[in-house]
């Protein structure tokens, strides 16, 4: 925890800091903000950042904050004491408490919580960055897939072995909401929108098109793979919320793995942003890390390693707690299980890396909502047109490999 002296620094930084931010914030209908702060403390200068999360109580419609809010609070304290207590593991007793972002404390102020966190960027690590963009080494990413394997153990562990804590906060209402899967769907809906438009531009000779997407080999296939998703799945994310569950296997997941949630030091690797955690199948978290950062190529030669490491790892954390079964009875059920989950949410998470770089990073999450709205109306031409404009190709490649990657990846 802080000093007291941190915390009324703090205290008194925050609130003239965050108000121009928190009102675009509620305009969009989020409910968490950061923001990086130095503070010169007892022990030095140290830099912190800090996460407003709206009180769970008061504000059902931003129960996104509210799923973070019993992570931080409630379930990771469980989790790693019973890693402490009960892994007979080392190497796993000391890995797991390294992967979450260390929280020195939160507060309120008014009707507000805020989380404090060490800075770990400041710290010497980076963030994760998806394909194309200068993606980590294989090596690395394959260490994020074994600490992914052991945090998914651990939790599976945990419902096994503390049920009287588990069940109750896997039916809590926070959990349940299904915040945020409107937005998602409709960025999904553009994205196929954006890529059948580039398609269709090189099936009818754009010459725009043609010159700066030479490596398309197949537009017309892209085109029918389109068709499909349109018809298997019209909303993913409320679709994937709705399917049965296998409760032998069913967690509290992370919900939101990708690359910019992921920050690496050479062997260190954090998770954090839990704002999209629910009761899911365990695997999910692997699939969508998968998915959004390994490129068709990386995942047509590095699947069967990543399952095997996956499935050995997640095997050996339940041994470390004296848990022998397998939930899913072999590698073979284990990679059935991949393939299903992967089927409804690898279109979207395999797009995820257009979306942050083509869009937020350049537009904000206002004009980002703003051109996706634009985009939806437009026809082929206007989409290749502003495709022109934007003139970052290398993106939309990644997105025309993503709709092949679906077939290739989940048939």
């Amino acid at each position: 925890m802080m000093d007291n002296s941190v915390i009324d620094n703090l205290k008194n930084l925050i609130p003239n800091a965050i108000r121009i931010e928190e009102r675009a914030c509620k305009q969009l209908g989020f409910g968490s903000l950061q923001r990086k702060f130095t503070i010169h403390s007892k022990g030095g200068v140290e830099t912190f950042i800090f996460v407003k999360q709206v009180n769970p109580d008061i504000a059902a419609t931003l129960n996104i904050s509210a799923k973070e809010h019993l992570f931080y609070t409630t379930v990771i304290p469980k989790l790693l004491d019973f890693v402490k207590t009960s892994c007979n593991d080392e190497e796993i007793k000391r890995l797991i408490p390294e992967t979450f972002a260390h929280l020195y404390g939160h507060f309120m102020i008014g009707e507000s919580n805020y989380f404090v966190f060490q800075d770990f960027v400041s710290a010497g690590f980076k963030v994760v960055t998806n394909p194309p963009r200068a993606p980590l080494p294989i090596g690395q990413r394959m260490h994020i897939v074994e600490r992914l394997a052991m945090f998914q153990g651990a939790m599976l562990a945990l419902k096994q072995c503390k049920n009287e804590f588990f069940s109750p906060v896997l039916t809590e209402d926070r959990l349940l909401k299904e915040s945020g899967f409107d937005f998602f769907d409709g960025a999904f809906q553009v994205h196929l929108t954006i890529t059948q438009a580039l398609a269709k531009g090189l099936l009818d000779r754009n010459a725009a098109v043609i010159r700066k997407l030479p490596h398309c080999k197949d537009p017309s296939r892209i085109l029918t793979v389109i068709d499909k998703l349109r018809m298997q799945f019209p909303r993913p994310f409320q679709q994937a919320y709705h399917l049965p569950i296998n409760e032998n296997t069913a967690n509290l997941i992370w919900g939101d793995c990708h690359g910019r949630n992921i920050a690496v030091n050479e062997d260190k690797c954090v998770f954090y942003d839990f704002q999209l955690a629910r009761k899911w199948d365990s695997l999910e978290d692997y699939v969508q890390f998968v998915a959004a950062c390994f490129s068709l190529s990386e995942k047509i030669n590095y699947i069967d390693r990543m399952d095997k490491l996956y499935h050995s790892t997640l095997l050996r954390t339940l041994r470390s707690f004296k848990i022998t079964s397998d939930p899913y009875e072999s590698l073979d059920g284990f990679i059935a299980a991949r393939k299903r989950l992967g089927a409804i949410h690898l279109p979207y998470f395999s797009l995820n890396a257009f979306v942050m770089d083509l869009f937020v990073d350049r537009l904000g999450m206002q004009g980002f909502l703003q051109e996706l709205e634009r985009l939806d109306s437009c026809g082929v031409e206007g989409v290749i047109d502003w495709a022109t404009e934007m003139d970052d190709w290398s993106v939309m490649q990644e997105m025309l490999d993503a709709i092949l990657d679906y077939e290739s990846y989940c048939q």
